[in-house]
């Protein structure tokens, strides 16, 4: 392999990085990348201009990996499309794919024993070369085997996985993303079923990580299998994630996601600020966000490292566990062989991870909590579009207040004091229990808090980064959810920061509030939310 050196000076000059770091036992050093990646142009894609575009992106991954290296970061971790760029088809797809063998069935360090691959081959001899362990995306082609009554028409199966290095270069997991989103059902296969044998998990010493892909975020599994079933206490998440605010901005969704599963978070995103994609951050749990990086205006790639508390308990929630070592008694051997090693490992000791807290023996709110609403609407409530859902919103009216609105089975109740203006900026208190439709089918409990588009007339829901709205005193609450409901809390401020946690609001398992504390929010509010997920209603009709 040819190996890429560049000086530290240059490297300055090509990519700029944040980092916050001092070694202990107590924590690893993380380093995640929000890389510009080269595209390809043409819609008939040659092998060799597939092979230009791979090796320049790769080019780039080695600069970042060294310098990552240099400040003793433990892990790596690249974004969705990061080496094979955009604008894929089924066709091209197969151009830029490789094929990638199963890590659980054989030892294997591509490095030394792939000479026909080049993505593999690259990502473990940097992974060898600069003792760091590497994560990343590609596209694998999977020839079907003989009588595949699920085999595509074209013979192949064609994935959406990432792929995982140890230090010194061997191949420790590789996952087939399993939610798709919207035009990528028209490119990517996705496992049947459950599928634990695709799960991406390994272990090294300083954390059991799994691994999840974009789309993923936003459903039950894989996460809930690996954080609750066989004990991951580290997430690592590759992403080219479109900001769509108010409720889903990379950033604000990864935090709330990290808090509500309490698990360390590694989250990569691309960096196209022309489709919105920016948004990359390392998140400790329910402390919220150790860095993040959020940046529209520029096209520079960005490295953050910081280091990570290492976590000494995991949550096991005791009947996702039985269902994995269920699934796992009755495959056959030949399935068997496909799974990690760690959740093999779930045959034969069940009892070596503990629960971490009472709380987590059930993943729930306490059924009686769920008490369907009387519907009412006053003669202020509007309704408005939002992230592509009908909201029935409430406008604030006043320096302080108290406001409800109520949508389906749900309502959502604040409290708020903001500091006295001349004229106030227009905010209104949202509600939307249903079946989101749009590029994606997902049910829906949330209830937000943001600033409209307007500061008169009935205009909410839209994309707003910026806002002048400081609130002193914020007490949000939802009511009327179902138990089984994942709520998901988020508080993003102007020019899409984030909220302290900790120090400017907190919120609690079920995380169905979110009060603000000590002088409350310092930056001017662009949303305070509450999004909840219903996982077992997706499919229900519209």
């Amino acid at each position: 392999m040819d190996l890429f050196y560049i000086s530290w000076i240059t490297a300055l000059h090509l990519f700029s990085f944040s980092l916050v770091t001092s070694s202990s036992d107590e924590t690893f050093t993380a380093a995640v990348v929000e890389p510009v990646t080269s595209e390809h142009i043409l819609p008939n894609v040659t092998k060799e201009s597939a092979l230009k575009v791979i090796n320049k992106n790769l080019n780039h991954y080695e600069e970042l990996i060294q310098t990552a290296s240099q400040q003793n970061a433990s892990i790596v971790v690249f974004p969705e499309y990061g080496i094979t760029g955009f604008g894929q088809s089924r066709k091209t797809a197969k151009v830029f794919g490789e094929v990638v063998p199963n890590p659980y069935i054989t030892v294997i360090i591509p490095c030394i024993d792939l000479t026909n691959s080049t993505i593999l081959r690259k990502l473990s001899c940097f992974a060898m070369q600069y003792n760091i362990v590497v994560v990343a995306n590609m596209i694998t082609i999977e020839a079907c085997l003989p009588n595949d009554s699920h085999c595509p028409s074209d013979g192949h199966y064609v994935y959406n996985t990432d792929v995982a290095f140890e230090r010194n270069g061997q191949l420790v997991a590789h996952y087939n993303k399993i939610n798709v989103y919207a035009d990528e059902k028209q490119i990517f296969d996705t496992p049947i079923g459950r599928s634990i044998e695709n799960y991406g998990v390994f272990k090294t010493d300083f954390a059991t990580i799994g691994l999840f892909i974009c789309f993923d975020m936003l459903f039950e599994y894989p996460t809930s299998d690996l954080v609750y079933g066989v004990g991951v206490d580290t997430m690592v998440f590759s992403t080219a994630w479109m900001n769509e605010l108010p409720l889903l901005s990379a950033v604000e969704y990864q935090e709330a996601w990290s808090v509500r599963y309490n698990t360390t978070l590694l989250a990569s995103n691309q960096h196209l600020p022309l489709v919105k994609m920016t948004g990359s951050g390392i998140y400790d749990g329910d402390r919220g966000a150790l860095t993040y990086h959020y940046d529209m205006v520029t096209y520079k790639s960005k490295l953050l490292i910081v280091n990570v508390p290492k976590r000494k308990n995991v949550q096991i929630i005791p009947s996702v566990r039985e269902v994995i070592i269920s699934i796992l008694r009755n495959m056959d051997y030949e399935t068997l062989d496909k799974v990690s090693p760690v959740i093999r490992a779930l045959l034969d000791n069940k009892s070596d991870l503990q629960l971490r807290d009472t709380i987590f023996q059930d993943r729930y709110a306490p059924q009686d909590m769920y008490v369907p609403q009387e519907i009412h609407h006053t003669q202020t409530s509007f309704q408005g579009v939002m992230n592509d859902d009908l909201y029935t919103f409430e406008p604030l009216v006043g320096a302080t207040g108290h406001v409800s609105v109520c949508n389906g089975s749900i309502c959502c109740h604040l409290n708020y004091t903001r500091e006295e203006m001349k004229s106030y900026e227009l905010y209104a208190l949202g509600a939307f229990d249903g079946l989101h439709t749009h590029n994606g089918r997902y049910y829906l409990q949330t209830c937000s808090l943001v600033k409209c588009q307007v500061n008169e007339g009935t205009k909410c829901g839209g994309e707003i980064e910026t806002a002048k709205g400081v609130f002193n005193n914020i007490s949000l609450s939802i009511s009327g959810y179902h138990p089984v409901v994942y709520l998901f809390p988020e508080v993003v401020t102007n020019k899409i920061n984030l909220a302290v946690i900790g120090k400017e609001w907190i919120s609690e398992f079920p995380y169905d509030h979110i009060r603000s504390i000590g002088n409350g929010i310092k930056q001017p509010l662009v949303a305070a939310s509450i999004y909840g997920r219903w996982y077992e209603r997706d499919t229900v009709l519209p």
